[in-house]
């Protein structure tokens, strides 16, 4: 059931042009190495849907999606949609430090979407390594 599971949202995903465009490797490693880190990925990304659904469902208020749609079933996609259009800027000053700021303001919605994923807006601007 889970590789069922798993196969179709792959192909789900892969077809989605957002994510993969033409990708070349010439070693047999780096193809296999790419298919780790796309599978690494896609654990990523259901566990954050996943997260925000649960928390939706907690929650009882539902999440506007772009096309000012209420639901309590975010996919994946809709979660990107969502958090595509922020804007990190990065500065360099001259003795090497960096300093990340968000360039437009957050609205209510994508900050409720980030506490809702167990995330805060510090995960754009501070570092975690």
């Amino acid at each position: 059931m889970m590789n069922f599971m798993l196969k179709k949202m792959l192909k789900q995903i892969l077809k989605d042009s957002y994510f993969i465009d033409e990708i070349y490797l010439k070693t047999s490693s780096r193809i296999e190495a790419l298919g780790y880190v796309f599978l690494f990925a896609l654990m990523v990304y259901t566990l954050i849907e996943r997260e925000v659904r649960k928390s939706l469902k907690e929650n009882k208020e539902p999440l506007i999606i772009p096309g000012k749609v209420k639901t309590h079933a975010l996919t994946g996609k809709n979660i990107l949609e969502l958090l595509e259009n922020i804007i990190v800027s990065i500065i360099t000053f001259e003795d090497g430090s960096i300093q990340r700021i968000i360039g437009n303001k957050l609205n209510g919605n994508i900050q409720r979407l980030l506490k809702l994923s167990g995330f805060c807006e510090n995960i754009y601007t501070q570092d975690y390594i």
